[in-house]
């Protein structure tokens, strides 16, 4: 675990040691972290241990030989692996590595194009454990990493129609849960029109009622099963069944409503499309998550967005005492939440951090 904290050190002091708006500084961070990620060992991330590695190898070249140990797996994904093995290596870790280095560059580009302090914004990508979904996620957040690219679409040509075939297309191919980022249309349309009051009574309503709006979730759930294949992956079960129900932290999703509850009023004078994209994020995750944990990965892709509007408040909160006060409250912030994702799983899913390249050395 000492080595994240080395990283995440490193990556801080890049930021802070140079001009916000810094190209040589993002760049640095981009490599420093592909580095990481495209050279790390199979024991580094749940995935490759969970299955991802047997259905690469088990794989032949026609569908009906897919999905024995992945049955998950929607085709799109399956292909790719497929096309990978037979048409340029059979090597699994060499897929993943590229997996990663396409999955990263998605979210390089986004982060380059809408976040104002793009080094600061890698910096959040890394506390609040997005970076690490990149290693425990691959399948959903490579999705998510297309579905990024398509952004500009309806944030610049008010393409929605574009937009939303697009979505749906590369979310049944590569992970379904991932259409619910349709919402983002309605956010993007409505979003001037919000009021941080509304936000605010938003975020409090689903803290206060979250077992009860939890429950009412629950009860339309399984009609949306079936976009699962009949409940086949982890989501589809956990939409039908409440084994898992009550199990997930108050205290975390308490934590992350103050936090975004304060950010919605620093950012009042502003009409943000990606802060509200982050509201509805906390919102799900209140709402959801009392299911099952697996669904703070839902709340999450829109979570993932706040990444944006806390680098921007760090330089442009006009008034220099509210500044300074965000500024240690994020810090604080974003060491708890690195730290609580570091200990997830008894530190079994990231740690100990080993590089292919150089085994054992780290």
């Amino acid at each position: 675990m000492f080595f994240y904290w080395i990283i995440f050190i490193i990556i801080i002091i890049i930021a802070i040691s140079n001009p916000p708006k810094s190209k040589k500084s993002f760049w640095t961070i981009v490599l420093l972290l592909l580095f990481l990620g495209a050279t790390r060992a199979k024991s580094v991330g749940t995935d490759l241990n969970g299955g991802y590695w047997d259905e690469f190898i088990s794989m032949g070249r026609t569908p009906s030989s897919w999905g024995f140990v992945m049955k998950q797996f929607e085709i799109g994904f399956q292909w790719l692996m497929a096309k990978f093995k037979f048409n340029i290596s059979s090597n699994p870790l060499f897929f993943f590595h590229i997996l990663f280095a396409v999955t990263f560059s998605c979210f390089v580009f986004f982060i380059k194009k809408y976040s104002k302090y793009s080094s600061y914004s890698l910096v959040f990508l890394v506390a609040f454990a997005y970076y690490f979904e990149l290693y425990n996620g691959m399948r959903q957040q490579f999705c998510f990493g297309l579905i990024l690219l398509l952004f500009p679409l309806l944030t610049e040509k008010n393409k929605y129609l574009l937009f939303t075939v697009l979505l749906v297309v590369i979310s049944f191919l590569f992970h379904k849960s991932q259409i619910v980022l349709l919402a983002a249309i309605p956010v993007f349309l409505t979003y001037k029109r919000i009021s941080t009051i509304a936000m605010l009574m938003t975020l409090l309503i689903s803290a206060i009622g979250s077992t009860v709006l939890s429950q009412f979730a629950f009860s339309v759930m399984g009609d949306f099963a079936f976009i699962f294949e009949g409940s086949n992956s982890n989501y589809g079960s956990y939409m039908v069944n409440t084994d898992q129900m009550g199990n997930y932290s108050t205290l975390s999703n308490l934590i992350n409503t103050l936090f975004c509850a304060y950010v919605v009023y620093l950012n009042r004078d502003q009409k943000d499309f990606f802060c509200v994209l982050y509201v509805l994020g906390v919102v799900l995750l209140n709402v959801l998550t009392p299911i099952s944990w697996i669904f703070q990965r839902i709340a999450f892709s829109f979570m993932f967005f706040r990444i944006i509007v806390y680098a921007r408040l760090i330089f442009d909160i006009p008034n220099k005492k509210e500044r300074f006060i965000y500024r240690i409250a994020l810090l604080m912030f974003m060491v708890i939440m690195y730290r609580q994702r570091l200990i997830n799983d008894n530190y079994q899913d990231v740690v100990p951090y080993v590089n292919a390249l150089f085994n054992n050395l780290l």
